[in-house]
């Protein structure tokens, strides 16, 4: 079962609530990678398949095997951007 990774600014304030209240942590400390444990998995499996089946529980995510989840990389922005060329000047014709 291959999973994109969660894009966690395009959560609703119900799922960010459903996040911090099951995992205990705050949202913003999991963005910035201070927190992450089975209860963010979970939770963050929990969200995204609610978005097509408003009936998958935690019991459901619970099911699931370690080796049957894969999870894609997300892109590193930066990594697309070209970086700055030096810029130099020609030498004064003499």
């Amino acid at each position: 079962m291959k999973r994109k990774p969660l894009d966690l600014t395009t959560l609703n304030l119900g799922e960010v609530e459903f996040f911090e209240e099951y995992t205990g942590s705050d949202i913003g400390d999991f963005m910035t990678g201070k927190v992450a444990n089975i209860k963010c998995t979970l939770a963050t499996i929990v969200i995204q398949e609610r978005r097509t089946n408003p009936h998958y529980s935690l019991d459901d995510a619970r099911k699931l095997k370690i080796m049957d989840l894969e999870f894609e990389d997300a892109a590193d922005p930066t990594e697309a951007e070209e970086k700055p060329k030096a810029k130099t000047r020609k030498p004064a014709a003499s």
